[in-house]
């Protein structure tokens, strides 16, 4: 899941928001991948987009004139468990 490629998750603020973004991503030939937000990063029940590295650049242009985005967070792993760092 989440081992040499570095990956990210891109937070939204409903799941409208998470599809449309899940969506532009894959036109444009991103992978990507829709998943309930960890709830080390947000309690409740709210979408995120989970990508790899090479779609950063790419996500952070995307999101520039998007609302509702709640941020982005690389996802490494300690001890065998996933961290999250928000970096956007």
């Amino acid at each position: 899941m989440y081992y040499n490629i570095k990956e990210y998750i891109l937070v939204c603020a409903s799941y409208n928001i998470a599809i449309f973004l899940h969506n532009k991503l894959l036109r444009q030939g991103h992978s990507s991948q829709l998943i309930s937000t960890p709830c080390r990063i947000s309690s409740g029940c709210s979408q995120a987009v989970k990508f790899k590295e090479d779609s950063l650049e790419y996500v952070k242009e995307l999101i520039a004139a998007q609302p509702g985005v709640r941020g982005i967070y690389e996802v490494t792993l300690e001890n065998k468990k996933p961290k999250y760092k928000k970096v956007y």
